[in-house]
């Protein structure tokens, strides 16, 4: 399966008067078709405008990709790795995602190692003493966060700070009490970090780490399972849980309180991105038989 993205880049006016109408002109780039990855992989673009992603070399190997200004760039493979996938990209340009052994992306044999491109220079970001790893998001300050496998193959989210002594470690974000799976989805600018992880009764409910802290956030009322994806700055959470009848919803979490958010007819909804300004982007099924799911503004 294949999918084929065309993004559009618009440039604002700025310094407009109240009263003034401005018609905002878009300029729409074909960046190519991109080979599947999975449903919640997809290309990122930052607040300067680069976007990051993957695509075909000429040798039909897959490589991460950064787009800046029109002009693409190539963003290489780890050594000893055939192929790449870019996930994130901040403001200062500073790219991650995970380089695979192989040439099939999807392939569950071949091996994953975290990167941070950075400087011109691929940064293998290691494991937790496991065979895998895949750094998912990065804040403006550099801190990257993921999971990684354990020496026993579980799976633990990690944190990655850049210091002055190299080689940096990953950092164990741990999981919850009685639970060994977690992952990270999301770091804010001011470091806090949203996921899922097992709890004792091996379900997977979504998390935040504060503080060197993990918080289960429960889910919505009657559900048992539930994941948050992304949080803003003022620290208020979006994601997905079951509910009481047993669909998948999309939900906000803000000031200690889980808030059902609806659908537009049918499940599964997931909010996938908040804001600074409160504003939630999702993804809703619209059919009871088709597995069609609409984009929307929550």
């Amino acid at each position: 399966m294949r999918l084929s993205w065309t993004l559009a880049f618009g440039l604002m006016l700025a310094s407009c008067l109240r009263a003034a109408s401005i018609t905002t002109r878009y300029e729409v780039a074909d960046i190519g078709t991109l080979a599947w990855v999975s449903d919640d992989v997809a290309p990122h673009l930052s607040a300067a405008g680069e976007i990051s992603w993957w695509q075909a070399t000429p040798g039909r190997v897959i490589h991460a990709f950064a787009w800046t200004g029109g002009s693409l760039r190539d963003i290489g493979t780890l050594e000893g790795f055939s192929s790449s996938v870019a996930s994130h990209v901040n403001r200062k340009g500073e790219i991650i995602g995970w380089s695979v052994s192989g040439k099939n992306l999807v392939d569950s044999r071949a091996t994953t190692h975290a990167f941070l491109y950075t400087a011109s220079q691929l940064v293998d970001l290691g494991t937790l003493g496991g065979r895998d790893s895949k750094a998912i998001a990065i804040n403006e300050s550099g801190e990257v966060v993921g999971s990684a496998s354990l020496p026993d193959q579980s799976r633990h989210a990690f944190l990655y700070r850049a210091g002055k002594v190299r080689p940096c470690k990953l950092v164990d974000l741990g999981a919850l009490p009685g639970g060994s799976f977690s992952a990270a989805y999301a770091i804010n600018n001011r470091g806090l970090i949203v996921g899922a992880a097992e709890t004792p009764s091996h379900l997977v409910h979504a998390v935040v780490w504060a503080n060197n802290r993990i918080t289960d956030l429960g889910t919505l009322p009657g559900g048992t399972r539930s994941r948050a994806l992304a949080l803003n700055d003022k620290g208020d959470i979006v994601g997905y849980s079951e509910a009481g009848d047993a669909e998948t919803h999309a939900f906000l979490y803000s000031n200690g309180r889980m808030q059902d958010l609806g659908s537009l007819g049918f499940d599964p909804v997931r909010a996938n991105a908040i804001n600074n300004h409160n504003q939630i982007v999702g993804a809703s099924a619209v059919s009871q038989f088709r597995s069609e799911e609409h984009t929307s503004e929550l």
